[in-house]
C-alpha cells in the first residue's frame, strides 16, 4: 500500500497537476479507507493508515485549489 500511495501522490499531485488526474486520485484514496480500518493494528498497518489519511488530506486540498501555487503547476486538460 505504501508504494502505491507514493506513486499515486507523485503522479497526480506532483509538480505538474491536472484536475482530471487529481479527481481520480482522490476517489482512489477514498477506496483505501474502508480497507485500512480492517487491518490489525501494528507498526506497519498504523503507518499505512497514517499515510492514507495524510495523502487524502493533501489530495483534497490540492484538488480544491484551482490556481497554480509555488512550484506546483495546474495544467488545463
Amino acid at each position: 500500500i505504501v508504494s502505491e500511495i507514493k506513486k499515486l501522490m507523485w503522479d497526480a499531485f506532483g509538480i505538474v497537476r491536472n484536475q482530471r488526474d487529481m479527481q481520480k486520485a482522490v476517489v482512489h484514496l477514498e477506496e483505501y479507507n474502508p480497507r485500512a480500518r480492517l487491518l490489525v493494528a501494528n507498526e506497519e498497518t498504523l503507518t499505512e493508515q497514517n499515510m492514507i489519511t495524510a495523502a487524502w488530506c493533501i489530495a483534497t486540498a490540492a484538488f480544491a485549489r484551482k490556481l497554480s501555487l509555488g512550484a506546483h503547476f495546474i495544467e488545463k486538460v
